[in-house]
């Protein structure tokens, strides 16, 4: 219920490659009902990514660039 809330809300997804609690078929299933949904794998990472990775930043300033 959550994910459809968002509709049809500008969303960014980051997933850490490593994580073991948000899998990549529920990531896959989250963007299929995200219609303004953006997703990035973050190398390296688990769960949660630190967001100070250059992919997280990066994906964030497009969010942002998308929103403003």
């Amino acid at each position: 219920p959550a994910i459809d809330a968002l509709g049809n809300v500008p969303v960014t997804v980051l997933r850490g490659a490593a994580s073991d609690i948000l899998s990549p078929t529920t990531a896959d299933a989250m963007m299929k009902r995200l219609l303004q949904g953006a997703f990035v794998s973050i190398p390296g990472t688990g769960h949660p990514p630190e967001l100070d990775e250059p992919q997280s930043l990066a994906a964030i300033d497009a969010l942002l660039a998308r929103v403003s």
